[in-house]
């Protein structure tokens, strides 16, 4: 199932100041959810039905609504110590 990926704007403005090796493996680990858009792991807890992926110390957070993933949040070390 191909997706198309959607970023918030508050993600892609985090990636865009992201160090350029770190942005390009991201984007490289971005780009690869729309071919597998479950690659990712489930979150547990309040973040439950939430996905992530991992590419060097960064985290992308993500779901998947019908054919599209939309990313939520970009952030540097643990997923579980984002708040929200």
């Amino acid at each position: 199932m191909a997706c198309s990926i959607r970023i918030k704007a508050s993600a892609a403005g985090t990636l865009s100041r992201l160090a350029r090796p770190d942005r390009l493996r991201l984007i490289a680990a971005i780009d690869g959810l729309a071919a597998r858009p479950d690659a990712g792991a489930l979150l547990k807890g309040n973040r439950h039905g939430l996905r992530r992926i991992r590419a060097g110390s960064y985290r992308f957070i993500y779901e998947v609504l019908d054919r599209e993933v939309v990313g939520l949040v970009v952030c540097k070390g643990r997923s579980d110590a984002i708040s929200g």
